[in-house]
């Protein structure tokens, strides 16, 4: 769940591609207006990214936009080490169809000795 911190008066939203040139936002706009704050995004909601395959980038992009009298918006660091925009998360592999077919044909092979040897 990326984790980012923004100026108040500020809405902001991200997006993700599959592309790299056509994309989607990820849920509504969040707005804050007040002192830093953080906010949180998940994209196990987006079916779209579910089931992308290894070869395929995804670009993600952060949106903002507003300004209050006080100030514009930006990332907030309070401390070396604290990011202001952190991205974590795990990524499962899916095994593709032949990697099914070729455990099935050795399934095969093995069961044909062992039937081989019982006969002898």
């Amino acid at each position: 769940t990326p984790t980012y911190v923004a100026s108040p008066g500020v809405s902001q939203q991200f997006a993700f591609s599959l592309d790299g040139t056509n994309f989607t936002l990820i849920g509504s706009p969040v707005i804050t207006i007040g002192a830093n704050q953080t906010a949180n995004f998940g994209l196990s909601s987006v079916s779209a990214l579910q089931n992308v395959s290894g070869s395929t980038t995804v670009t993600l992009r952060y949106y903002a936009s507003g300004q209050t009298t006080t100030g514009g918006y930006g990332f907030f660091s309070n401390a070396p080490g604290n990011y202001g925009l952190a991205v974590n998360g795990t990524v499962e592999a899916v095994p593709e169809p032949s990697v099914y077919m070729l455990l099935g044909v050795g399934l095969l092979f093995c069961g044909q000795r062992f039937l081989r040897r019982r006969r002898a």
